[in-house]
C-alpha cells in the first residue's frame, strides 16, 4: 500500500448520489432522509454512498497499515474535520455518535502516541 492509496483510504465519507449537490436540493428530493443526515450523520447512509461505520473501518485499516509500516517514526496525517473525528473516536474507543463533540478547527493539529 502507498500513499495514495492512504490518502484515498483516509478521506471523507462517500455521500454516493448526494456527492456535489447543493443542501437545498437535497432537502426537497430527500425530506425525511436528508435532514436525519445532518441531524445524526451516523444513522443514515445517503444512496449509493456509505455508513460513517464504513468509513471508521477503512480508516482504522489505513492506520493500522500505515503504523505498521512506519512503527516507531513520526507521521503527519492531513484529513478534514469528519475524518479526524471519526478518526478519534476509533482511537480514543468512544462510539461515532459523539464526532461531532471533538471540535475540529481548521488546521488544527491532534498529536496520538
Amino acid at each position: 500500500t502507498g500513499v495514495q492509496e492512504w490518502a484515498r483510504a483516509i478521506g471523507e465519507v462517500s455521500r454516493g448520489e448526494w456527492a456535489s449537490q447543493k443542501s437545498a436540493d437535497l432537502k426537497l428530493a430527500e425530506p425525511k432522509k436528508f435532514p436525519r443526515w445532518q441531524a445524526q450523520p451516523w444513522k443514515v447512509r445517503p444512496p449509493k454512498g456509505e455508513s460513517m461505520k464504513e468509513e471508521q473501518a477503512r480508516c482504522h485499516a489505513a492506520l493500522q497499515d500505515i503504523l505498521a509500516k512506519h512503527a516507531g517514526k513520526t507521521i503527519f496525517i492531513g484529513a478534514h474535520s469528519m475524518v479526524n473525528g471519526v478518526i478519534l473516536c476509533d482511537v480514543m474507543g468512544i462510539d461515532i455518535k459523539h464526532f461531532a463533540q471533538i471540535s475540529q478547527d481548521n488546521t488544527c493539529v491532534n498529536v496520538l502516541q
